[in-house]
C-alpha cells in the first residue's frame, strides 16, 4: 500500500499494473486509495490527486489505468475551448486570406499571359502590314514605271501601257487597304495589352498585400496582440479592396 501511495504521490504519472491483475483489481485498488487516503503516507496536499483516478471502459484487461495530474484539466479545457479564441479566429482568417490570395495570384498570371499573347498579336500583325505595304509599293513603283514609259514609247503602244497603270491602280488600292486594317488591329492589340498589365500589376499588388496580412497574422498569433490581429483585418481589406479594382479593370 505504501509503494502504491508513494506512485501516486509522484505527480499523477501513470502507471501499469502487472500484466495479471485485472481491471477489476485495479478499480478495487482505486476504492481502497479513496477509502484510506487520510492514513497514508504521501502529504496532504496530493491527496486530492486520488480522487481523479479514472479507468476507461473500452481499454483492455492489461491496458492498466491513469492517474490525472492537477495540470491535466487545464490542458484538457484549452483543447476543448481554444478554438473559440484568438488561436481559432486567426486560423480560420488565415485560411481565408490564403485562400483568397491564391486566387489573386491565379488572376494575376492570367492576366500576364493574356498580355503576353496580346503583344503577340500585335507584332503579328504588324508583320503582316509590313508585307502588304511592301506589296503595296512594288505595285505603286511598276505603276510609276509605266507612266514614265508611256511618255517615252511612241503614240501607237501607249494604250497598252495606260491600260496597265490602270491595272496597278486597281490592284493597289486592296492592298493598301489591308495594309491599313492590319495597322489598326495591331494598334487595338497594343492598347489591350496595356490594359492586361496595368491589371495584371492591380492583382499582383493586391496579392502581396493579402500576403503581408497573413504574416501580421502569423505575428499576431506568436506575440497575442489582438491590436495585431484587427491590423491584420484592416490590411487584408485594403488587398481585398485592390482585387475588386483589379476585377473591375479600374
Amino acid at each position: 500500500m505504501a509503494d502504491a501511495a508513494r506512485i501516486v504521490a509522484r505527480g499523477g504519472r501513470a502507471f501499469s499494473p502487472d500484466p495479471d491483475t485485472s481491471l477489476e483489481h485495479a478499480r478495487l485498488l482505486a476504492r481502497c486509495f479513496r477509502r484510506h487516503r487520510s492514513s497514508l503516507p504521501f502529504p496532504a496536499d496530493s491527496r486530492a490527486v486520488i480522487d481523479d483516478i479514472s479507468f476507461s471502459k473500452d481499454v483492455s484487461m492489461s491496458s492498466g489505468f491513469h492517474v490525472h495530474g492537477p495540470h491535466d484539466h487545464e490542458v484538457e479545457h484549452a483543447i476543448e475551448h481554444g478554438a473559440r479564441g484568438m488561436t481559432g479566429q486567426l486560423a480560420v482568417i488565415t485560411a481565408v486570406l490564403a485562400t483568397i490570395g491564391a486566387l489573386f495570384s491565379y488572376m494575376g498570371g492570367a492576366t500576364q499571359a493574356d498580355a503576353g499573347l496580346a503583344k503577340n498579336d500585335a507584332a503579328i500583325r504588324k508583320t503582316e502590314a509590313s508585307d502588304q505595304w511592301n506589296f503595296y509599293q512594288a505595285k505603286n513603283s511598276r505603276q510609276a514605271i509605266a507612266e514614265v514609259a508611256m511618255d517615252l514609247v511612241p503614240a501607237e503602244r501607249r494604250e497598252v501601257y495606260a491600260k496597265n497603270i490602270e491595272k496597278y491602280k486597281a490592284d493597289k488600292e486592296p492592298i493598301k487597304a489591308k495594309a491599313e486594317h492590319l495597322e489598326q488591329e495591331a494598334k487595338d492589340f497594343d492598347e489591350k495589352a496595356e490594359h492586361l498589365m496595368h491589371q495584371h500589376h492591380r492583382w499582383a499588388e493586391a496579392t502581396t498585400v493579402i500576403q503581408v496580412s497573413i504574416a501580421l497574422a502569423a505575428i499576431a498569433l506568436l506575440t497575442r496582440r489582438r491590436w495585431l490581429e484587427w491590423g491584420t483585418l484592416g490590411v487584408a481589406g485594403v488587398g481585398i479592396a485592390i482585387g475588386i479594382a483589379a476585377f473591375l479593370k479600374v
